[in-house]
């Protein structure tokens, strides 16, 4: 027996020194209620403001904070109710913000659409397309099969031993669609061209959470993700030229947001531009084409007719560099450009 308790003495030991009971003058303590805390950290958890903690002498750890927020005392009570008085005050602004900029679209014509901003999104459009085709030539042919034939056709693709450019030379069909099917019921390719290119398959097969095996193989017009950022780049183009020119009423008016309440997202550095103008500017866009969004149209930013041994030499055309006002419009849109944000020049 004796041993029994010569060998548990030190285990009471320890639990003793990890608790102090509430009848001694002390909480009982847990796992980090003797960390030290910042005073931001201690303001957050009793709900209190940082101007409002008061100063111990000493920094504040849990344990500090489990005995007021046990007691309760005056000072905790006046400091909660002041930031619960500073939140509804603050709420109050914001919504005074919103309607002020909401009361400004009253009568409101939105900037009109240059011509300068619609030849920018044409070409840039066409340069971007024109990438995707040169990168889908260079990689592994696929196949597509038709796995599932019921109300809703399902495919899945295979990755060939070839590549698109190796099939090319061989005179077969990237996409499979030279077959009369297609020309009688639409969306038939000649072998060879870019339009056949394009309509080829990637080798990956995604949902479309239809009937059936719900699958279908991906093409490189499925693949071609810019599409929807590149639908409102003539938007984007004058909504940049809001940037630069610092007409911020303008764009709060087009976003319904003022600018003191966006949400301002570390994005990729661009020169002279504000990370919340920037963020403003993508909400003015977003927005504005949320209600007057164009539709691209591959076959009209590139001729799909044209041989693919014409690519390279309309790449070559295409090739120039993008103003200032072109490469925030692309940023503002979410695409990339082959310049960075820091070498922006005057356009």
């Amino acid at each position: 027996m004796g041993q029994r308790l010569a060998f548990c003495r030190p285990l009471l030991a320890i639990v003793r020194s990890r608790i102090r009971f509430p009848w001694r003058g002390g909480v009982v303590s847990g796992k980090g209620h003797g960390e030290q805390l910042t005073r931001e950290g201690a303001a957050k958890r009793v709900g209190i403001g940082v101007a409002d903690l008061p100063d111990l002498g000493y920094p504040w750890t849990g344990r500090e904070v489990a005995d007021a927020q046990r007691g309760r005392p005056e000072w905790l009570r006046c400091a909660r109710r002041a930031l619960g008085a500073a939140r509804v005050e603050g709420e109050r602004q914001r919504r005074a913000r919103f309607d002020a900029v909401l009361a400004r679209r009253s009568g409101f014509e939105y900037p009109p659409v240059t011509d300068a901003a619609s030849d920018f999104a044409r070409e840039f459009a066409n340069a971007n397309l024109l990438m995707l085709l040169r990168d889908a030539l260079d990689a592994s042919a696929a196949d597509t099969y038709v796995i599932d034939s019921g109300f809703d056709v399902s495919t899945q693709a295979g990755r060939a031993d070839e590549t698109n450019r190796e099939r090319v030379k061989r005179g077969a069909s990237l996409s499979g669609r030279d077959t009369k099917v297609f020309a009688d019921y639409g969306g038939y390719r000649e072998p060879g061209t870019l339009g056949d290119l394009f309509d080829a398959a990637t080798g990956n097969t995604r949902a479309t959470y239809v009937s059936g095996a719900g699958l279908d193989a991906e093409t490189w017009d499925d693949a071609w993700y810019d599409r929807w950022a590149l639908e409102g780049l003539a938007h984007g183009h004058v909504i940049a030229d809001l940037v630069l020119r610092g007409d911020i009423l303008t764009l709060e008016v087009i976003a319904g947001v003022p600018l003191s309440d966006v949400d301002a997202v570390a994005r990729r550095p661009l020169r002279g531009v504000a990370d919340d103008v920037l963020s403003l500017a993508c909400e003015a866009l977003h927005a504005w084409t949320e209600i007057d969004c164009p539709v691209l149209d591959p076959d009209e930013v590139v001729d799909m007719s044209l041989q693919i041994s014409a690519l390279p030499k309309m790449l070559l055309e295409e090739r120039r560099s993008w103003n200032r006002t072109e490469l925030l419009a692309a940023a503002i849109a979410g695409l990339q450009t082959s310049t960075g944000g820091e070498d922006l020049v005057d356009g």
